[in-house]
């Protein structure tokens, strides 16, 4: 999302990107047109990712030093 909204403000395209949420299907794949280029075994790994890729979230968003949420002093810009 920020990759899109840099691009677009650094090409000063006049546009607002609104974030919606990534639909998938039951084991996790997304729905996607690039889905059909992936191979029967990359298919069948692919939702391995975002499992694995959700649990690190989950991880970071829970870890804590000395009593204080780490994510509390990460800086977003």
């Amino acid at each position: 999302m920020q990759v899109v909204r840099r691009a677009a403000r650094d090409l000063d395209i006049p546009i607002r990107i609104l974030p919606v949420p990534t639909v998938r299907e039951a084991a996790g794949l997304a729905l996607s047109s690039r889905s059909r280029f992936l191979a029967p075994d990359e298919r069948a790994r692919a939702p391995l990712l975002h499992a694995a890729l959700t649990r690190a979230a989950a991880t970071i968003a829970a870890a804590r030093l000395g009593g204080v949420r780490l994510l509390d002093n990460v800086a977003v810009s």
